[in-house]
């Protein structure tokens, strides 16, 4: 009544209440032999009543249902976790062994009769497990998706309306269903006793029951023949204010009296399965990321890097502005070559070139080694400030009277060392680089003198003199 409250009676119309909540209200209502099972609304837990009050008798207060349905001894429902069928009841036997068949099955609906349940499987076709007992309950007609909707199950038979039309056809029983007076015939909804069946007809909402279970009218020869009892109109659905998904009867009014409407049932739907999970899309270069702010300290170190890193760079600049303005200056000096004179005297022969003979070695060594000495000058030589004279060779050959034998004072490698004095009275020691007309190695004298007189350049010797 309602949802809030249920009442049974017995074949003598006393009635009874079974439940009163005006909060937690029920429905789907579902009635078996010896169990009374409905749904709370919002939270589709499983409520039952009757039995033995034996726990594996009522389903875990946990479970959610979609549907439910009793039967001789046992329950079903469809699972809203994952569409699956769970099972309970005093007939523990039914109960397992329809939902063990029932295992790798998603279902839409199910319905329960004696010892089988059917229903429409997630493509909309119709499925019956359990045990057959002869009589053909398991052998459902051929059938498309979606082909049948509501669904009626008795002991040994099942009956379905067909979607088309609303006409029904049945199945099992030992084929003692078939009934002229359904022929032809579309229903609203239809249900099932242990061995008959009953349906609401479309036109006129009246009742029209058939099969061996049934008495039959006493002008009805045919066992199975069905029969229209003598009620009013009966209601396909409650009275109610709120807005229907699925449409009203068109009826509605009259039978609400203006109050309320009466809600058609929405036609069994596809499961909405998740989606599969997208492709995984190919690999792309992953960024690399953003870098931390660097921390105090690290911030100072790199700060003394930037000084010093720019100290030093100037410095290097500064060195190569020195070394550049250093050549520019010592290559402004030039250095004029001078000819050797002609020599008389008793050493003319000794002093003069002949004319087969190269230059003077001292003439070749100014010519080519002038800008070597200056580049090999380093270490402690660069300290001295003393400016390096040059004199010609007129002056040389003065102050060694033309090269004399008496001012020889030795020989070195490749030239001989005369002593000299300048016309300032300074005394200093002059070598003169030899040609020997046996030498077939000129080429290797002359880089040894050249070696020799660089090396003597970075002394720095107050008495040694660099002739032009």
């Amino acid at each position: 009544s309602g949802g809030f409250s249920l009442l049974c009676w017995n074949s003598t119309f006393d009635p009874k209440r079974l439940y009163y909540n005006d909060t937690v209200l029920l429905q789907d209502l579902s009635i078996g032999d010896d169990q009374i099972c409905a749904l709370t609304n919002g939270t589709q837990n499983a409520r039952c009543w009757r039995g033995d009050k034996v726990s594996s008798q009522f389903p875990d207060e946990s479970n959610q249902f979609q549907s439910i349905s009793s039967g001789l001894g046992f329950s079903c429902g469809v699972s809203m976790n994952n569409s699956s069928i769970v099972c309970w009841g005093s007939n523990s036997t039914f109960a397992s062994l329809v939902q063990t068949q029932f295992l790798d099955i998603q279902m839409l609906n199910i319905a329960v009769g004696g010892s089988h349940a059917c229903g429409l499987n997630s493509t909309g076709f119709l499925v019956c497990k359990g045990i057959n007992n002869f009589s053909g309950q398991l052998g459902v007609p051929s059938n498309s998706s979606y082909e049948f909707s509501g669904l009626a199950l008795g002991g040994s038979h099942g009956c379905a309306i067909r979607s088309s039309n609303g006409s029904v056809v049945c199945w099992g029983g030992e084929g003692e269903f078939s009934s002229s007076v359904a022929d032809g015939v579309s229903f609203e909804s239809i249900v099932a006793g242990l061995n008959f069946t009953c349906g609401l007809t479309t036109s006129n909402f009246s009742i029209i029951c058939w099969g061996p279970g049934w008495p039959n009218d006493s002008s009805s020869s045919s066992s199975s023949s069905g029969v229209v009892l003598p009620l009013p109109k009966i209601l396909p659905g409650s009275c109610v204010e709120s807005t229907c998904e699925c449409g009203i009867y068109s009826q509605s009014q009259m039978l609400c009296s203006s109050s309320g409407s009466i809600c058609k049932p929405c036609p069994a739907s596809p499961l909405s399965l998740p989606s599969p999970p997208p492709p995984p899309s190919p690999p792309t270069a992953s960024s690399p990321p953003s870098p931390s702010p660097p921390s105090k300290a690290m911030r100072k170190g790199l700060l003394a890097f930037a000084i010093v890193g720019s100290i030093g760079a100037f410095s290097g600049i500064c060195t190569i502005i020195y070394w550049i303005w250093t050549g520019a200056c010592c290559g402004h000096k030039k250095i004029h070559n001078s000819v050797q004179p002609t020599i008389t005297g008793s050493n003319s022969n000794a002093a003069q070139p002949s004319n087969n003979s190269p230059l003077s070695r001292s003439s070749t060594i100014r010519r080519q080694s002038s800008r070597a000495m200056r580049r090999q000058r380093s270490g402690t030589s660069s300290k001295h400030t003393d400016r390096v004279e040059e004199f010609s060779f007129t002056q040389l050959v003065a102050a060694t009277k033309n090269f004399s034998l008496e001012n020889k004072i030795g020989a070195g490698s490749f030239g001989v060392v005369y002593k000299g004095k300048l016309l300032d009275g300074r005394e200093v020691a002059i070598k003169r680089g030899e040609t020997d007309p046996k030498t077939k190695k000129f080429q290797e004298k002359d880089t040894a003198f050249e070696s020799e007189m660089a090396f003597l350049s970075r002394l720095h010797h107050k008495h040694l003199v660099r002739r032009p």
